[in-house]
């Protein structure tokens, strides 16, 4: 009779096999979910980096143009007059470049266009360099810009005229007015709410933008200050990864 040898893994060395493999695969699926995390937190904070830097870019090549005038040397009297309240903006007095927005948080302008083929700030055509008033000045354009809270954008538009989001996933909006209380043209105080005689004393304007990117991506909720400047700290009620941009504009045009 022939003894036949069976070649082959017992079944100790089979299970110790499938534990190691298993070993092997748990790392292998950590390493993968780590990445995925990682690159996942990096996106987020890319994009919330990219919306308040552009949010900043935005507001300060709009509010920059306040006040300005085609010659220089006119009085804004002249130039800006008498605007009563509309819609979506307060009244203009003779002279003033900024009043309040009658929606959102937010601010209204004037300001002459700058060239014949100038854009407003939703990049659409102005068209006002050949309409003159009584007594030969441009017509001003009217702007509002204002934080929609119920969508979370920034918003943009023509007095009179449809206002568009230029700016989204923006958690909340902060805007101060920096008044000139000596006329020596430096702002001396900082307020949320000019009262009636201050409307013409603006110099500057300072605003905070929190803007915040979706997704519950933190472990832990974020500890922030908002506005910057603020005394205290606030926590996130989420996991989302917040970024908070400020940036104070001297109105050039007012000022010199």
């Amino acid at each position: 009779m022939m003894n036949y040898r069976q070649n082959g893994l017992s079944l100790v060395e089979l299970m110790i096999a499938i534990l190691v493999s298993s070993l092997l695969l748990t790392g292998v699926v950590q390493v993968m979910l780590a990445k995925k995390d990682t690159y996942t937190f990096q996106q987020a904070q890319s994009q919330v980096q990219e919306n308040s830097r552009f949010s900043v870019s935005f507001l300060e090549d709009i509010l920059e143009k306040t006040g300005f005038r085609q010659l220089p040397q006119t009085t804004k009297m002249f130039v800006f007059k008498q605007k009563g309240a509309s819609t979506h903006c307060a009244t203009f007095d003779p002279g003033q470049v900024i009043a309040a927005s009658k929606t959102g948080m937010g601010i209204c302008i004037r300001y002459q266009e700058v060239v014949s083929d100038d854009v407003d700030c939703t990049g659409a055509k102005i068209g006002n360099a050949a309409n003159y008033d009584a007594a030969g000045y441009t017509e001003p354009v009217v702007e509002r810009i204002y934080y929609n809270a119920a969508t979370n954008e920034l918003v943009c538009g023509r007095d009179g005229g449809t206002a568009y989001p230029l700016v989204s996933d923006i958690e909340d909006f902060s805007l101060r007015y920096g008044i000139d209380s000596n006329n020596d043209r430096v702002a001396d105080k900082y307020v949320t709410a000019p009262a009636n005689s201050d409307w013409k004393k603006i110099v500057s304007l300072r605003f905070d933008v929190l803007a915040v990117a979706p997704g519950n991506i933190n472990t832990t909720p974020q500890v922030f200050r908002f506005p910057l400047d603020a005394a205290a700290d606030t926590t996130a009620a989420d996991a989302r990864i917040y970024r908070v941009a400020t940036q104070t504009i001297a109105l050039k045009n007012i000022v010199l």
